[in-house]
């Protein structure tokens, strides 16, 4: 690889990149790992990336058979959100597709993030008249 550092960009005390203002934005799933959270019950990790923005989201999903209501919940507002086929969980048929969610900021450890409050419904993001998820120039 072949790089042109300059260290006059480089500061010790700036280690955040900039927040983006909370609100609702377009996202596309960029990768999808299965794992197992902390807690060892199955978990989906998705890598989202913003629409006109740098830097990417991730998203843990886990599937908590102790909350199937709130998994279920929050299962079918991804695949409403991306057209994902309902009861679709082929990782291969996640990635790449484009969709909306709503980002607030959150504070974890004294440091301020990027936090997904929500996918948005279809009909949210028509209401919104965010464009054709098939537009390849947003990412």
């Amino acid at each position: 690889m072949k790089w042109d550092y300059d260290n006059s960009q480089y500061s010790k005390e700036d280690n955040d990149f900039p927040l983006v203002p909370e609100g609702e934005y377009r996202v596309k799933i960029l990768e999808v790992e299965d794992k197992r959270s902390s807690t060892n019950k199955d978990m989906r990790v998705l890598k989202l990336g913003l629409a006109d923005e740098e830097g990417t989201l991730i998203y843990n999903l886990v599937f908590d058979p102790d909350k199937r209501r709130f998994t279920n919940q929050a299962l079918g507002r991804i695949f409403d959100s991306f057209k994902i086929p309902e009861g679709e969980l082929n990782i291969a048929h996640w990635v790449d597709e484009i969709g909306a969610a709503e980002i607030t900021h959150k504070e974890y450890k004294g440091r301020m993030y990027l936090n997904i409050k929500s996918f948005l419904t279809q009909e949210r993001q028509q209401e919104l008249g965010f464009l054709d998820p098939s537009e390849e120039t947003l990412f």
